[in-house]
């Protein structure tokens, strides 16, 4: 055996690749001859043995050697000869690919074991040849597939295609197969016979009969291939829209003799066109409306917010001249505060609008006292009913469950909107009524709560009632009137109720006064046998403040000096920190605060953070002092916010001095 197994000569004159290994263990190379070696681009023995590991399983790429040897093994069992066949790739040292046919014999021996002789033959060119010739039969089929299914469909797309002698006047159908009735004929017999059956719409017929005409045809395919004609036929008892496109088949000295002529439906075409011209037309309305709207809205904005803006300038230049007279310094500061919660109006309108097309309003439900609540309404617009001289009646006397869950702070909003609006539109010695009504449900922890407010102003025209929730409205007479307004409430109003699940309606005529009622569904409290409070919160905050030791913490010195005047009336002492990490030391170096009024935008540090601090301190008294926001973001989101991050209360500038006491009452009595 083993001089079988020497390299020898004879090895090197077998034609074709000749390789010898151990069939077991790593399966360890004995011989390649030198067609073996040129086929994997080596220089001799040695570098073959290198490139391959020396193992038959260096030999075959490694991506096809999992087959390669499941494959021997699995014709070894399976065949007497013991003869396998096999086709796998291999890496030459230049790394290039090449395809190889392996026919191996395995031989047992006893000094050396099983060993493999393999004859390998390089079939790269026949493999890609092979390949070539499949990838161009499937390229073919393909080409011919995709043909196929385009003629199909555009055969499939029209109703019927037929073949014109324009010359003989004659029609041959060629689509589709299935017509049982005039496959050939003469060819404006066959048109007036479509005319005379209605199968052709009224205002076609006569147009039809035109350019139908074989001459007609003719003139007008002289310079062309081809034309298109559009309009109405019946079909299947409806009416569509279809297209009729003839092209020239036969020429005869530059004259066309025959044409092909194909009838399709374009209903869909024309309907989509149709849809999509609508919504442009829509779009370009909305567009020329949201224009309007922009510049009804500025024009608002300007006129209204320069009116209180002008009081405001007037009065205090007015009270600047007056200092010794205190009736008329009085007076100029009563302007000046009715100017400035006007414009204060207006500009929250304007920003609780945006909130609510941007979509970032929500509720928060809380226990609410609803006849606290009315009454603090009532303090509200008390002086503004008195200016006018208006007779004001307020019933609530329906009310069984005075405390609900629900958004205090919307529900307050709303009925302000609507309140406000009837007296302002409501002349001096007028009257307005203001009736709550607690109607019972099926859910016995649920009421309707009907909020009905009516006055005898100057009411609103009947076709502007459709529109009077729609945002930049104001009714004409608005402007007659010169009352001040960007014609939003009612807008906003809207908007909330629907948040509430609400409705609201409106009742007006011109010159007697509307009438508006709104629906609130509300849940009763657990709490709602608790008694109520009927005291004065103003005259206990007073006391509650007096002699308390506070910190402001606020980086604008004007609005610092108007808090610390506003406190010395209570004689609260105050300390002042220009941003959070200053305030956070102070805290820290302090024997102890007994409150914060806490800004939210600072340099250095901001509220929120500063209020993250002080909740982290290890003190657990300056831990839990009571921090109240005092910040200009007055929207939900700002307010739940200040919330998380531990303050105990959030108030929005400008600062309102009895919601101000009234906040803090509550605040401090909850923290002793």
């Amino acid at each position: 055996m083993k001089k079988n197994i020497e390299l020898s000569a004879v090895y090197q004159e077998i034609p074709g690749g000749l390789l010898i290994y151990h069939a077991n263990g790593n399966e360890e190379i004995i011989y390649a001859n030198d067609e073996v070696i040129q086929l994997f681009g080596c220089d001799s023995l040695e570098d073959f043995r290198s490139w391959t590991h020396n193992s038959f399983q260096g030999v075959v790429h490694p991506e096809d050697l999992e087959r390669v040897e499941a494959s021997i093994l699995k014709q070894l069992s399976t065949t007497e000869s013991k003869l396998d066949h096999v086709v796998y790739r291999i890496i030459r040292k230049d790394n290039k690919i090449r395809y190889v046919e392996d026919f191996g014999k395995l031989v047992h021996d006893e000094d050396h074991g099983d060993i493999f002789y393999v004859f390998l033959t390089d079939i790269t060119t026949s493999i890609q040849e092979r390949e070539r010739v499949q990838n161009s039969t499937l390229e073919q089929a393909r080409e011919k597939a995709i043909l196929k299914a385009a003629l199909e469909t555009t055969v499939y797309s029209y109703r019927e295609i037929y073949i014109i002698n324009l010359e003989e006047n004659k029609y041959h159908h060629i689509y589709p197969q299935t017509l049982e009735k005039q496959k050939q004929g003469i060819f404006t017999e066959m048109i007036q016979e479509r005319i005379d059956t209605n199968k052709i719409c009224e205002e076609n017929k006569d147009w039809i009969l035109e350019i139908f005409n074989p001459r007609h045809i003719q003139k007008e395919l002289s310079d062309k291939n081809t034309i298109e004609y559009q309009y109405k036929r019946r079909y299947n008892d409806f009416i569509e829209w279809c297209v009729t496109t003839l092209t020239v088949f036969e020429r005869k000295d530059s004259l066309p003799i025959s044409v092909i002529v194909g009838i399709r439906s374009i209903d869909d075409i024309i309907k989509k066109e149709t849809q999509q011209k609508e919504i442009l037309e829509s779009a370009l309305a909305q567009s020329k409306k949201a224009s309007i709207a922009k510049s009804t809205f500025l024009d608002n904005m300007s006129h209204d917010m320069r009116t209180p803006m002008n009081a405001i300038l007037g009065y205090t230049e007015i009270a600047s001249r007056n200092l010794q007279n205190t009736s008329k310094l009085e007076d100029c500061l009563n302007q000046i505060h009715h100017a400035s919660h006007q414009l204060l109006g207006i500009i929250n309108d304007a920003l609780d609008f945006s909130k609510f097309e941007s979509g970032k309003v929500g509720l928060t439900f809380e226990d609410c006292n609803l006849l606290d609540l009315i009454q603090d309404l009532h303090n509200s617009y008390v002086s503004f009913i008195n200016e006018k001289k208006i007779q004001f009646t307020l019933d609530t006397s329906s009310i069984q469950h005075p405390i609900i869950l629900g958004d205090k702070q919307k529900i307050n909003q709303l009925l302000f909107n609507v309140i406000n609006n009837a007296i302002k539109y409501t002349p001096n010695y007028g009257s307005v009524c203001f009736i709550i009504t607690e109607k019972k449900t099926s859910d016995k922890k649920i009421s309707e709560y009907i909020f009905q407010v009516k006055d005898t102003g100057i009411g609103m025209h009947k076709d502007f009632l459709s529109k009077a929730f729609e945002p930049f409205e104001r009714e004409n007479n608005t402007t007659i009137s010169k009352i001040a307004g960007i014609g939003l409430g009612l807008a906003i109003t809207k908007n909330l109720v629907d948040l509430m699940k609400g409705t609201i309606d409106i009742n007006s005529q011109v010159g007697k006064g509307t009438e508006v009622i709104i629906t609130l569904p509300l849940d009763h409290s657990v709490q709602s046998e608790i008694p109520l409070d009927s005291s004065n919160i103003e005259d206990q905050a007073i006391a509650l403040l007096k002699g308390k030791h506070a910190l402001i913490v606020e980086d604008n010195e004007l609005n610092r000096e108007i808090i610390k005047e506003i406190f010395s009336l209570y004689e609260v002492k105050l300390d002042e920190a220009e941003d959070g990490q200053i305030a956070v030391q102070k805290v820290i170096t302090h024997p102890k605060y007994d409150f914060i009024m806490m800004d939210i935008q600072m340099p250095i540090m901001d509220g929120y953070e500063a209020t993250k601090a002080i909740r982290a301190l290890e003190d657990q008294e300056k831990n839990k002092i009571p921090i109240i926001a005092i910040s200009a973001n007055a929207f939900y989101e700002d307010k739940q916010k200040s919330l998380q991050v531990g303050m105990n209360a959030h108030l929005a500038k400008p600062i309102d001095i009895p919601i101000v006491l009234k906040t803090l009452y509550e605040t401090l009595n909850s923290h002793l």
